[in-house]
């Protein structure tokens, strides 16, 4: 079983490691990442998911995704579904092209009574970067209200994407160009006036 577990994982992590998205110098270089991931490889487990653990709360994006990857398949840890959802959203959100097809595979098993609790956890996340002008912070509640949602409040997603997109991010061009095809004048004029108010704050 150890061996089975071993081989499933270790070409898991060498998805991670290969990711154009991220630098693997950076994550070689990480210290605690490299005794995570060899921890893993030894098949110390526990030790690899606590590891993995701490450095996917310090901003990771690579351990961020084997974290939750370790507590959906409840290796190192106990399965814990809702976790795993929120620390595969935030690999997604970090670039992780891989991270998309974990968190709608998640989100096929909670359903859309588990959906809420995510919401708040990720808004309470990024709010208060983006209410402060963390442009990073603000394509992210852009992007996560947008595609983390069954139904997405489309001039909510605007009026943060109005406000990234100004500091410059150009990953929620999207949701901008989505919002002036599908909202009515009216709707896009009162979103705009929203956004300009929340930049106003940080000039």
């Amino acid at each position: 079983m150890k061996h089975y577990v071993s081989n499933y994982f270790t070409s898991i992590f060498i998805v991670v490691f290969s990711f154009g998205t991220v630098s693997i110098a950076d994550d070689t270089k990480e210290p605690n990442f490299v005794i995570a991931a060899d921890a893993f490889q030894n098949g110390d487990y526990v030790d690899a998911a606590v590891r993995f653990g701490n450095l996917a709360v310090n901003g990771n994006a690579a351990a961020q995704y084997n974290y939750a990857m370790l507590v959906y398949k409840g290796v190192g840890a106990p399965s814990d579904f809702e976790e795993a959802w929120y620390w595969s959203w935030m690999a997604r959100l970090a670039g992780i092209e891989k991270a998309v097809e974990l968190t709608d595979q998640i989100a096929g098993e909670l359903g859309l009574e588990h959906e809420e609790t995510l919401l708040r956890r990720l808004r309470s996340t990024f709010e208060k970067d983006a209410l402060q002008g963390d442009a990073t912070a603000l394509s992210n509640m852009a992007i996560f209200l947008s595609e983390a949602q069954t139904d997405p409040d489309l001039s909510e997603c605007y009026v943060w994407a109005l406000v990234a997109q100004a500091l410059g991010r150009t990953d929620v061009q999207h949701i901008v160009k989505k919002a002036n095809d599908e909202l009515e004048l009216s709707v896009k004029i009162e979103s705009q006036k929203k956004a300009k108010a929340i930049f106003k704050d940080f000039q």
